[in-house]
Order: structure tokens, then sequence, then C-alpha cells
């Protein structure tokens, strides 16, 4: 997993890691 990539997932998922 991207560090860069995980700021987008947030958007689509904000179930993601907040971390």
């Amino acid at each position: 997993m991207h560090y860069h990539n995980l700021k987008e997932l947030k958007g689509s998922f904000p179930t993601s890691r907040r971390t």
C-alpha cells in the first residue's frame, strides 16, 4: 500500500484507517 494512496482511499473509503 502506498502512503500517498491512502489519502485517496480515505476520500472513497472513510472507513479505512484514519491514521
